[in-house]
């Protein structure tokens, strides 16, 4: 998911069922981001996005359910989410983002729809802070990046 979204590890893993779709149609709002809720975002939900998601079962309140078990094995309701899913020989979570972005980068998405996808601040640069980038643009970029990671995969 984190490969499919550059999304940090902790915006992946504690990603709620209600946020997805939570704003409108085909974005993933994510609240609590990196620098609290003052920077939430919404992230366009790409073909392969939708697929990992509908892969997943509905069991509590996280997409990606742990497996934290009170009384007698049974799994916790209120829902806990993943927190150490790398297992060894695979990337860390951290590095899927990085091969994100160096993707991105490949297939010249530009800078500035990099760095909103990546939620990633303007404000070192004053010229960015002038610039608006339209959902569509994001949202096709999004899929652009998406759809050539996936390519690989396959």
């Amino acid at each position: 998911f984190t490969l499919i979204t550059g999304l940090r590890r902790t915006s992946a893993l504690t990603v709620r069922w209600r946020d997805v779709d939570a704003l409108r149609e085909g974005w993933l709002l994510i609240p609590e981001p990196k620098g609290g809720p003052r920077r939430a975002f919404e992230l366009p939900i790409t073909t392969q996005m939708r697929t990992i998601l509908n892969r997943q079962k509905r069991v509590g309140e996280f997409v990606f359910a742990g497996n934290r078990r009170v009384n007698k094995g049974e799994r916790d309701a209120n829902g806990s989410h993943l927190v150490t899913p790398n297992k060894p020989g695979l990337p860390a979570i951290h590095q899927l983002r990085a091969t994100w972005a160096t993707r991105a980068a490949e297939i010249n998405c530009p800078i500035l729809v990099i760095k909103r996808l990546l939620n990633h601040s303007s404000k070192d640069d004053v010229t960015f802070s002038y610039v608006t980038v339209g959902d569509a643009v994001l949202a096709e970029w999004a899929q652009r990046i998406a759809d050539s990671l996936w390519a690989d995969l396959s």
